[in-house]
């Protein structure tokens, strides 16, 4: 939202399906201005984004606001638009609201998972950043599979934190004993908690 509270943009996701087993997570810039959407099963199987025991674990959401352009992602794909009415309008809050549709109870009709669980707000070109070095705010998660070169910040693609084309290509454990050592920044007041996991395969 605008420093007038007037919506950027907003993101919904809900069933109104009262029949199936249908949800639908949508972007808008105001009442019925939908710019995408989807449709997923909000089940406990596969499928769904959200489900972190045992879907995909892909909940992770990100938005990018540059003058009139504006970037969002779901389930592991980035999408642009461009929208002419937010180029001037600064983003000042965010807000968050979890409800019930009208005329359906709190009881058995209530999605009972419903909640956010981290949310990070970060202003861009501004004069100077606090703790410049650092490119993670606390609690962050970084992953890099050296299998398939995928690197993950938070659950979205970070290629500018490691590519195809690096040392993560050269990385290979030899028969016997192998000595893996982690080292982090000079300047890290904590200690990051690192973990490792391999898994044998046959030639």
């Amino acid at each position: 939202m605008d420093a007038a509270d007037r919506v950027i943009v907003s993101m919904l996701i809900f069933k109104d399906d009262m029949t199936g087993n249908h949800a639908e997570v949508r972007w808008e810039t105001g009442p019925g201005q939908v710019i995408r959407k989807f449709g997923f099963q909000p089940t406990a199987r596969g499928g769904n984004p959200f489900n972190r025991v045992h879907g995909d674990n892909r909940g992770h959401n990100d938005f990018l606001k540059q003058g009139n352009r504006l970037r969002i992602f779901w389930y592991g794909r980035y999408f642009t638009h461009t929208l002419p009415e937010i180029a001037n309008r600064p983003v000042a809050k965010i807000q968050f609201v979890a409800g019930q549709l009208v005329g359906r109870n709190l009881g058995n009709q209530y999605v009972t998972i419903n909640g956010l669980t981290q949310l990070l707000f970060q202003k861009q070109n501004v004069t100077r950043w606090r703790d410049v070095p650092n490119q993670f705010t606390e609690g962050d998660t970084f992953s890099a599979n050296v299998r398939n070169g995928q690197v993950l910040l938070r659950g979205m693609p970070a290629l500018g934190l490691g590519a195809l084309g690096n040392d993560w290509e050269k990385m290979r454990l030899k028969p016997g004993l192998n000595q893996i050592r982690c080292v982090h920044s000079d300047w890290a007041t904590t200690t990051p908690d690192f973990r490792m996991k391999y898994r044998e395969v046959y030639l």
